[in-house]
């Protein structure tokens, strides 16, 4: 039988304690190309909206074989859709899509377990490849600190371009372990949730790793060193 209760250890460490966590795929059924669909149905009136849509619809076979090869890749192509929208605009769109889409997407067992973990004497750490100011509504309704993508802003608009790199393996472990340093958090009391292979060195930092719903590969390396599994469905 599925497992879908994590076993939290109460944080009794002289340091602080905190749980990564990715957010597509691990606390909702979400991905970073979903919020890019809604934005640029709602910022164009018809026919344009549907012209912006189709050319992302022929992108997508596109971004499905980089991720593949590059997730970084994948997601630099994915973020340069952003290139010329206005920033205002979309950051106003963006509170939309959290309230009238994303909510609805997050998983209910994810809601509750965060919760338990604060009152457990765990800081959350949202840790995601997805863009900050799409992510800015749920940490401030879970009081969480945010690790996420930036994009380059220019006289009211975006470039297309980051700021610095994807947020993909090595890098998320890097800034996860930056977070840890600067807020003195005890790794090894810590916990780390991923979804996918790409979450695996972000989860190796910390002491108690779980893969909530995980693809194939990461489901197989949990097994192999004996992480808790667990199974959230909407």
């Amino acid at each position: 039988m599925a497992q879908s209760e994590i076993n939290i250890v109460r944080c009794n460490s002289i340091k602080n304690c905190a749980i990564y966590c990715d957010v597509d795929g691990t606390l909702s059924r979400s991905n970073i190309v979903e919020p890019l669909f809604w934005i640029k149905k709602k910022m164009f009136p018809f026919p344009s909206n549907y012209i912006a849509i189709l050319n992302l619809i022929l992108w997508c076979p596109i971004w499905l074989v980089l991720d593949l090869c590059s997730r970084t890749q994948s997601n630099i192509s994915i973020y340069h859709q952003y290139k010329n929208l206005p920033i205002e605009k979309v950051k106003n769109l963006a509170e939309q899509y959290y309230i009238s889409v994303f909510k609805k997407k997050m998983f209910s067992k994810a809601l509750s377990t965060l919760k338990e973990f604060k009152d457990n004497n765990y800081k959350i750490v949202l840790v995601s490849g997805g863009v900050d100011f799409l992510l800015k509504p749920l940490s401030k309704e879970l009081n969480a600190d945010c690790i996420a993508v930036s994009l380059v802003e220019l006289l009211g608009f975006f470039t297309g371009e980051i700021e610095g790199v994807p947020l993909t393996r090595e890098i998320k472990a890097n800034l996860l372990k930056q977070h840890a340093d600067k807020n003195n958090v005890d790794l090894t009391a810590s916990y780390a949730l991923g979804d996918s292979f790409n979450d695996v060195q972000m989860m190796e930092c910390v002491g108690h790793p779980i893969a909530v719903n995980p693809d194939f590969c990461l489901r197989k390396i949990a097994r192999k060193k004996g992480w808790q599994i667990v199974y959230w469905k909407h």
